[in-house]
């Protein structure tokens, strides 16, 4: 859980790569005004591997912001949940929220279950949420190998820059370099 007071800021991420089965729980309470929160997620899952990302965000006050970015990528028999929810209570006005879920299934067995909602109890709020569930661009993959870039390649390309989003504001170079080194593992074993 993590409770914020006015003009805090909170940037958190969190990496899921090769996991086994992972449950992550997280409660955001943005409780006085000028709290701004983002919430961002990265989960990478091969085998029978399972990640269940469940994460609330509270808009207990006026003037607050908070920004929700999950992509997932899902191979063999991998699972994922994505539950997310922002929760606007009565005279929490003047809000500005974004929450979404992207995933790539690399399979058919693959599968994910993406549920971003809203509760919204007032009005003058700006929110907005959305899902998405595909598979690589075929036209992006001929492309790329149309310039003589062989398959696996073409794959790599399109999913680091599927993933990079999450993964190019970290402000550790120490830790984006590992993280990098995970992503570049997960997709040559």
């Amino acid at each position: 859980t993590i409770n914020q007071e006015s003009y805090s800021n909170i940037n958190f991420k969190s990496f899921y790569i090769n996991s086994g089965f992972t449950r992550t729980n997280i409660i955001n309470n943005l409780n006085k005004p000028e709290a701004y929160s983002s919430l961002d997620g990265l989960f990478l899952a091969k085998e029978n591997e399972f990640i269940d990302n469940n994460i609330i965000v509270n808009h207990n006050s006026k003037h607050t912001f908070s920004k929700v970015l999950y992509k997932g990528i899902l191979d063999d028999n991998s699972n994922a949940i994505f539950n997310g929810l922002v929760n606007v209570p009565k005279d929490s006005n003047q809000i500005d929220s974004d929450q979404k879920n992207h995933n790539i299934l690399l399979s058919e067995t693959a599968k994910i279950n993406s549920n971003p909602k809203l509760k919204i109890s007032c009005d003058d709020v700006k929110c907005a949420h959305g899902s998405t569930i595909g598979n690589l661009d075929k036209d992006a993959l001929f492309y790329l190998r149309s310039r003589g870039i062989d398959l696996e390649k073409s794959k790599q390309i399109l999913l680091k820059s599927f993933i990079n989003e999450v993964i190019d504001d970290i402000k550790s170079s120490k830790y984006k370099k590992y993280i990098n080194e995970q992503v570049e593992s997960f997709f040559n074993e």
